[in-house]
């Protein structure tokens, strides 16, 4: 068993966040603590969000590169975009690397990056590519880069198989963008970071930040979002 505290915080700012990027920044942390007396392999770090941008419906979209995913809003000229960035994702031994790890550099670690991507198009949404997991082999199924159905997800664009579907600009239409109509309310993602293995006693630490933008139109939302990630 393991045992999960959540913390999150966020810079009290009378700014605009076009002048400073972490007025309109959250920060989360979670430390993962091992309680029981059996070793838990092959374990992933797996964030859920209902981000609900929009009534009707918003777009999610990953950049595996940056290591952030988002949503932004559908059906509006002006909509706003929303995301989270992975920080630190779980250390691992590995010589020779650098890992952050409660904010400070520690040798001899490697922070892994994100492994996988999951939109959620609603949540009665059943389409196997788009629909929420409710039972436990569904979910191993995304944190694995597969559908709910544990097929593998091929790019329609490349042809390839990816962990990370709808990597394309909802903005501009290009690369590959999910199809708004399989998307309501209640869309959303999952991004998941792993595997690792947590021995008895051990912990793991996460962070991750929640940002939001909205410019005058939504391609410049999308752009001000990517640029936010990447400072």
């Amino acid at each position: 068993a393991a045992q999960q505290r959540q913390a999150a915080y966020a810079r009290l700012s009378s700014e605009c966040d076009s002048v400073n990027a972490l007025a309109n920044t959250v920060f989360l942390e979670w430390t993962l603590l091992a309680k029981g007396s059996e070793p838990i392999d092959s374990a992933y770090v797996s964030f859920w969000t209902d981000i609900d941008v929009a009534e009707l419906a918003s777009i999610p979209a990953v950049d595996s590169a940056g290591q952030f995913a988002y949503c932004v809003e559908a059906y509006r000229s002006n909509g706003s975009a929303v995301g989270y960035v992975l920080l630190a994702g779980p250390a691992v031994p590995e010589p020779g690397s650098k890992a952050l790890i409660r904010g400070t550099i520690r040798d001899g670690y490697r922070s892994l990056p994100l492994c996988g991507f999951h939109a959620i198009g609603d949540d009665r949404q059943r389409t196997p590519l788009y629909a929420q997991p409710y039972k436990p082999g569904e979910m191993w199924n995304t944190v694995r880069g597969l559908d709910i159905n544990g097929q593998a997800v091929l790019n329609p664009v490349t042809g390839a198989p990816t962990n990370f579907p709808f990597d394309g600009d909802p903005s501009t239409g290009k690369g590959w963008v999910p199809d708004v109509r399989y998307f309501g309310g209640g869309d959303g993602f999952m991004m998941h970071a792993g595997p690792f293995t947590l021995a008895p006693g051990d912990t793991q630490w996460v962070m991750m930040a929640r940002t939001a933008t909205r410019g005058a139109s939504t391609s410049e939302s999308v752009r001000l979002l990517r640029a936010r990630m990447a400072e």
